[in-house]
């Protein structure tokens, strides 16, 4: 280290712990550091906070860009009493039905009482009464040992030393979802349907595995699904709040240009403006690749982890149209708030339309957050989010592409429009993601929402803690599966990792 280097550290404050990244996952990480008596400073190189889950205004509407529901958020529940320990309780509205699935055939809700939705299933089809029954108390079983001992925990052990209630855990470890649905039930249709939350990821069942899904699927379950009064940014704003009533701080368009490592130890950061500053911990808050590949750099990566990153296999992105509708005559107010408009039951076709990078006849998932949040836009209007899941090919032509961002807008509205008939003759608003927050949809991850829902890749992906010392990892890129409840657990984790080293 030079001299002036020396000179220029000496004069910068210290803090306990640094943060890059004002996501979701960085914001509670930040809270839950102070609320354990840490000093935190928070680094964000935009100029809002949020990440993924963000609150941008275009043409008077007010858009959070993908935040529908916080799952195991009621009374009692983890995320309700992880979010308190960090000092936050929001007032909160319980999402009933918890989705809408729209089939050319039927229209399926799921209530947020599990019972009520098995009876409904049975009433529709009773010839798969027992294999219904059976399923279900399958996941029942398979989540609360989940809740326990998430994939997080099981990295690293040996078959022998696994827990004895993990067993059924890992006898499904390699399913997809219409693999461990096929153990129960034979109905295509009931099959698909069953895959419902896959399909709201973009994913047709024998694409994505079971656990997974069976884990979101059961989360959302009698009073899980929640929504924050006044939209998810209140819960972000509580959060930064949080940090810096414990005499932290949260500095926007601060980009950081290195993580400083020194003797295998993170040390603090050097920002853009060559300002150094020194912590005695390190958490990332970024997508890995920008972390490890720029951040931190490969000379001073542990060996082979940027090489094992790069082959693994992501999830795909997210591609949203957010429209704004006059609310006469559409009549959403008698709508769910969250919608999946499937086309049929033969997803595979869709599912590779989706790789290829076709969206004339894909599914398409569909929240309405002012059925929630009516401020989020003007007096007399409707917000709706309509998307699907691409891969990365498709984000990189539609990056540089109007014509073919035109022509995707349409789709996609087109597509939701088989599920609630008129948005097109009521729209007075569009916006493409890909143009509403472009640097979501970074070089590395094409806007993916973490890594690919299948065994092998989250048995594989990065724990919390890493090789070198006093640094961490929070967010959708570590071994927990995607979805801000599990976001949230993942900066609970490094929170006590950090905590527990004092």
């Amino acid at each position: 280290m030079s001299q002036t280097e020396s000179s220029r550290e000496h004069i910068q404050n210290s803090w306990d712990t640094i943060i890059v990244g004002a996501g979701m996952g960085g914001l509670m990480a930040g809270a839950l550091l102070a609320a354990g008596g840490q000093k935190v400073l928070l680094l964000e190189a935009s100029n809002r906070i949020g990440g993924f889950q963000h609150r941008f205004e275009h043409k008077k509407f007010h858009i959070e860009a993908n935040f529908h529901f916080l799952q195991e958020a009621g009374p009692g529940r983890p995320i309700r009493e992880l979010l308190a320990l960090a000092g936050v309780e929001p007032e909160w509205l319980p999402l009933d039905p918890v989705v809408e699935f729209n089939f050319p055939d039927r229209v399926v809700k799921v209530p947020t009482d599990r019972s009520l939705y098995i009876s409904d299933l049975i009433a529709m089809f009773p010839q798969e009464c027992d294999g219904i029954t059976a399923l279900f108390d399958s996941m029942g079983a398979l989540y609360k040992v989940m809740l326990d001992w998430p994939l997080a925990k099981l990295q690293g052990l040996a078959p022998e030393q696994l827990p004895p209630e993990c067993a059924a855990l890992m006898a499904h470890a390699n399913d997809s979802m219409d693999d461990y649905s096929a153990r129960f039930v034979a109905s295509r249709e009931l099959k698909v349907i069953l895959a419902g939350w896959a399909t709201y990821f973009g994913y047709c069942g024998s694409r994505i595995a079971a656990l997974p899904i069976i884990a979101f699927t059961e989360s959302c379950w009698d009073g899980g699904n929640f929504h924050p009064v006044g939209g998810i940014d209140t819960i972000a704003q509580a959060l930064k709040t949080r940090i810096e009533h414990g005499g932290g701080g949260v500095r926007l368009s601060t980009p950081v240009r290195r993580i400083r490592i020194e003797g295998q130890r993170a040390v603090g950061v050097e920002l853009s403006s060559g300002e150094l500053v020194n912590a005695s911990s390190v958490v990332s808050n970024a997508n890995i690749f920008t972390t490890y590949n720029d951040l931190i750099g490969a000379a001073q990566s542990p060996p082979g982890v940027i090489d094992q990153l790069n082959q693994m296999e992501q999830f795909r992105s997210p591609l949203t149209v957010y429209i704004g509708v006059r609310a006469r005559g559409l009549n959403l107010e008698s709508r769910a708030a969250v919608h999946v408009v499937v086309p049929g039951y033969n997803t595979e076709v869709g599912d590779n339309a989706q790789v290829d990078g076709r969206l004339d006849n894909v599914a398409v998932s569909i929240g309405i957050p002012t059925l929630v949040t009516p401020e989020l836009a003007p007096p007399g209007h409707h917000l709706l989010k309509i998307y699907t899941f691409v891969g990365a090919s498709l984000i990189d032509r539609l990056r540089n592409d109007e014509a073919l961002k035109q022509i995707c807008t349409r789709q996609l509205i087109a597509a939701a429009e088989r599920g609630i008939p008129g948005l097109s003759e009521h729209m007075v608003m569009s916006v493409l993601s890909v143009d509403a927050y472009p640097d979501l949809y970074d070089k590395y991850t094409s806007g993916a929402i973490g890594w690919a829902a299948n065994i092998t890749t989250l048995m594989a992906a990065p724990d919390q803690t890493t090789a070198i010392k006093g640094f961490y990892l929070v967010g959708q890129w570590t071994n927990f599966f995607t979805a801000m409840n599990n976001v949230f657990r993942s900066s609970q984790r490094a929170a006590t990792a950090i905590l527990d080293k004092l």
